[in-house]
């Protein structure tokens, strides 16, 4: 059976959701609203990896977080 999350941005709204890859490599993000498509297909080590990465998002935006993901992997926490 699959293990899932919603994930939600600061207003509380379903922004996507995560789901744990087979074999527990991760989460993969599916993103449901199009201002997080930047995320979608993204292999998070949690789920709370992947909420972090939509407030932040959120927070500095698309080009932004592009540019924290590739300079700062601790901040992305991908496993890929």
């Amino acid at each position: 059976m699959s293990e899932g999350y919603t994930v939600e941005d600061t207003q509380g709204e379903t922004i996507g959701i995560v789901v744990r890859e087979e074999g527990g490599r991760g989460f993969r993000f599916f993103s449901s609203a199009r201002a997080f498509d930047v995320l979608d297909g993204h292999i998070f080590a949690s789920a709370q990896a992947a909420q972090r990465a939509a407030r932040d998002i959120e927070r500095v935006g698309k080009r932004g977080w592009r540019a924290i993901s590739s300079s700062d992997q601790r901040t992305m926490e991908a496993v890929t």
